[in-house]
């Protein structure tokens, strides 16, 4: 009888410590499942700031790339301040005004001259090339070639035809870099516009 009451100790035991080691083992592995989703969020949220790390990086090298774009093409653009030259209100003489011209090289430059020429009338001053039709403006080293439209140069006088061409000579012979103007009619030299002021050769300073 004290055997079999023995025996059921042992076994009783036995059962008692396996079912505390199978908890216990229970608690292991919640414990390292519980420790991965740790690891996996750690890792998860560095991924994160590390992509919003490179993404403000590449935002940053993007900005700077085109700050330098633009402070490349500010400097590029020169100012300079240009005479340009039209007529009294009774078409008589010459007269002046001042402008104030940004540009990013001197064909652009010739080109808004030419656009201040033919500007409407200011005060005292006339323009005398706003009906003159000009099929193109070229800068060639340190000759402005001037194409004039036919059909735009019929109705001029001699005074007149004299100081369409002393108010382009006079405000483009101001720049430094032009020595010659060539007038062309059409693309072709021709002795004169109007039969007024000789055109066969390029003007110079």
């Amino acid at each position: 009888m004290r055997k079999i009451v023995v025996l059921c100790f042992v076994l009783i035991s036995c059962i008692l410590i396996g079912c505390s080691k199978q908890e216990s083992f229970e608690h292991s592995n919640m414990q390292y499942t519980e420790s991965n989703i740790s690891i996996e969020d750690d890792l998860v949220h560095e991924a994160i700031e590390a992509k919003n790390i490179n993404e403000d990086l590449a935002n940053t090298i993007e900005n700077q790339i085109n700050m330098t774009e633009e402070d490349k093409k500010d400097e590029a653009l020169q100012a300079i301040e240009v005479t340009i030259y039209g007529a009294d209100p009774t078409l008589s003489n010459l007269t002046s005004r001042n402008v104030s011209l940004t540009y990013s090289d001197e064909q652009e430059l010739v080109e808004m001259i030419f656009v201040e020429l033919k500007h409407k009338n200011i005060e005292d001053w006339v323009t005398i090339w706003e009906n003159i039709a000009i099929n193109s403006i070229k800068l060639e080293d340190d000759n402005v070639i001037i194409d004039i439209n036919g059909h735009s140069s019929e109705h001029f006088g001699s005074f007149a035809e004299q100081l369409l061409i002393d108010s382009v000579l006079n405000t483009l012979f101001n720049l430094p870099f032009i020595n010659e103007v060539t007038i062309l009619l059409d693309g072709s030299r021709v002795e004169s516009l109007m039969g007024h002021v000789a055109l066969q050769y390029p003007f110079t300073k």
